[in-house]
């Protein structure tokens, strides 16, 4: 038995001989133009990405940041109480972090790398199961989707959650063609890792849960029965996956906390929810189509249509994209974020690489026969990644998600200018961005708001954001400080965003 199974057709043995033979094939069956092109394509595909890095720090990453970035491993791994941890990718942050100085690029490397990796193993899953023309087309979609861009370049992962979903496709694929114990069990891992990053990753693995069995389903009929419990290793992995990456938040809060991240949220009813879910839905399309506009979301729209005509496979893909979301959200009776979502553009620039490949076919046959498959494929990607990189670099200088370009600047003034005694106060969506760079210039951090403040400061410096509705006693008093002990105010920096002032306070504990 030990011998068959280490030489036959399934096990590990097998499983690493497929990875093997997959590698060997697709290296032979490629010609040198085309691999060229594909190279062509990740490398601008990872340039557009790395241009992002260098941007100001958005909220959300700073706020992860701060408080989980730079807290003990311990509670990094058990601590939800604050939205915002994403387990997993908060430990591949510390790791950077602990190697290499805090900044930008350093803290969003996990999901560079993720959102990167990405974009060749897209082209596999896509070859493997189309081939190789519109494998192309939708990496050259893929690669310079501006959401996809954004998303791979922000410190959130939600890119990480990417790489862990195609793997898992990859790693389905390979089950349903081999029913090879070990695929299901690798796929039910990469959904767990999934899982521990966010667990709103929820939805992208329902989505290849269910694709997983209508491909089954769809492709036998006499073996299914024993393909089928092969499956059943999947969610059995995938939930005791979860359940071990979450094991100490569950030890420390309890399982509620997994789900339900900071203490206090309402609890959803279907009243609130009949009433937001549209609201919802359009800032998931929103999302979905930005930097394409409303003419050329239709048209993708159009694409998908014609691609769950076109092929039985892709339609079994599109039902797992809708039937793993839609009856979760309405279960749950809650729309998540709308970058949650943004594992579905995988799906629908699939369906509009489809869309193209045929119809490009179309042309060639009945109206320009020397149009090569390889020349009008190759030009084709070209076209969409040129078009949609210009919408990428030309649309998120910083006006698509909030940044806080003057955070770096208030950081270096108080740097070099704050004395021991000295505090600076400031509130969220600010307070954190200031920490973060604060703690990029060393430990003056501890100084920005520090809570609690053992007694009333005789100077401290108020960053008050005007556009955020704030003023000066605002955030005195959430300080739990009273206006009515200022001795003297003046202000020393005027911006549109933030006003900054230097307040002299009479002493004593607050």
């Amino acid at each position: 038995m030990r011998r068959r199974r280490n030489k036959g057709p399934g096990g590990l043995a097998g499983f690493r001989r497929d990875l093997a033979g997959t590698f060997r094939e697709l290296d032979k069956r490629t010609s040198a133009a085309h691999k060229r092109m594909v190279l062509l394509v990740i490398g601008v595909g990872a340039l557009l990405r790395g241009m992002l890095m260098l941007l100001p720090v958005t909220h959300p990453e700073a706020y992860s940041f701060v408080h989980f970035g730079l807290s003990p491993w311990s509670e990094a791994l058990s601590d939800r109480t604050l939205p915002g941890n994403h387990i997993l990718h908060t430990l591949l942050v510390k790791v950077c972090a602990s190697v290499l100085d805090v900044s930008e690029p350093v803290v969003r490397l996990p999901d560079l790398l993720a959102g990167i990796l990405v974009l060749p193993l897209f082209y596999v899953f896509v070859r493997a199961m189309f081939n190789r023309y519109v494998a192309l087309i939708a990496l050259a979609l893929v690669a310079s989707s501006p959401p996809l861009v954004l998303y791979s370049a922000l410190s959130e992962g939600i890119a990480l959650g990417w790489l862990f979903l195609v793997l898992a496709l990859l790693a389905g694929r390979h089950l349903v063609k081999e029913n090879n114990p070990v695929s299901a069990v690798a796929m039910g891992l990469f959904l767990a890792l999934g899982m521990w990053v966010d667990p709103d990753f929820l939805y992208p693995a329902l989505m290849v849960l269910v694709w997983s069995v209508l491909y089954l389903v769809l492709s036998y009929s006499s073996t299914l029965g024993q393909r089928m419990a092969t499956w059943s290793l999947v969610p059995v992995t995938a939930v005791l996956g979860t359940l071990l990456g979450y094991l100490p938040v569950i030890v420390a809060h309890g399982f509620g906390q997994v789900f339900d991240p900071g203490l206090g949220t309402e609890v959803a009813d279907w009243s609130t929810f009949s009433a937001t879910h549209q609201d919802g839905a359009v800032e998931v399309w929103l999302l979905l189509s930005t930097g394409s506009g409303p003419w050329l979301s239709l048209l993708g729209f159009a694409g998908v249509l014609a691609a769950m005509y076109i092929s039985g496979k892709y339609r079994a893909l599109l039902a797992g994209l809708v039937l793993g979301a839609v009856p979760a959200v309405v279960l749950r009776m809650e729309v998540p974020a709308a970058p949650i979502f943004l594992y579905s553009l995988l799906v629908l620039h699939l369906g509009s690489a489809l869309a193209l490949f045929t119809l490009l076919k179309f042309v060639q046959e009945r109206f320009w026969p020397k149009l090569a498959k390889r020349t009008r494929t190759q030009l084709t990607a070209l076209a969409l990644l040129v078009g949609f990189g210009l919408f990428t670099v030309r649309g998120y200088t910083g006006e698509s998600v909030a940044r806080f370009a003057e955070a770096p600047a208030i950081a270096d003034m108080f740097a070099l200018t704050l004395k021991s005694d000295e505090v600076v106060l400031a509130q969220e969506p600010w307070l954190s961005p200031l920490r973060f760079y604060m703690q990029r210039r060393g430990p003056g951090m501890r100084q920005v708001s520090p809570d609690p403040m053992p007694r009333t400061p005789s100077t401290c410096y108020v960053v008050v954001a005007p556009g955020d509705g704030q003023d000066l006693d605002m955030v005195l008093r959430h300080h739990e400080l009273d206006p009515g002990r200022v001795i003297s105010t003046e202000k020393l920096r005027d911006r549109p965003r933030t006003e900054i002032f230097a307040v002299r306070m009479a002493q004593g504990r607050p």
